[in-house]
């Protein structure tokens, strides 16, 4: 999913839709999520934060969401999905 979105910014045009499924809205989010101890590493041991929740804003292709309902990950989808201001569409489908 973040490298979906990480492409999708620079190719746009030759693109007809972005499919993001059960992906994170940044790394750095995820790791806070994870453990105590690893936030307050975070910045000694992540080296990619991959911030798709500030790269969707500028995204202007239809995007897909895709999450399972019982998926660890669907918070953060709704989260990019409400991000998604600049998407000329976007729809939302929850897999039991």
């Amino acid at each position: 999913g973040a490298v979906g979105v990480y492409g999708t910014q620079f190719y746009q045009n030759d693109l007809r839709g972005l499919i993001l499924e059960n992906t994170f809205s940044s790394m750095a989010a995820s790791v806070d999520d994870t453990n105590w101890l690893f936030r307050l590493l975070r910045p000694i041991i992540l080296a990619n934060y991959w911030p798709s929740d500030e790269r969707i804003k500028n995204i202007t292709t239809p995007i897909l969401f895709i999450s399972g309902n019982k998926s660890d990950t669907n918070d953060d989808m709704h989260r990019l999905k409400d991000l998604a201001t600049k998407s000329v569409y976007t729809d939302f489908l929850e897999v039991p």
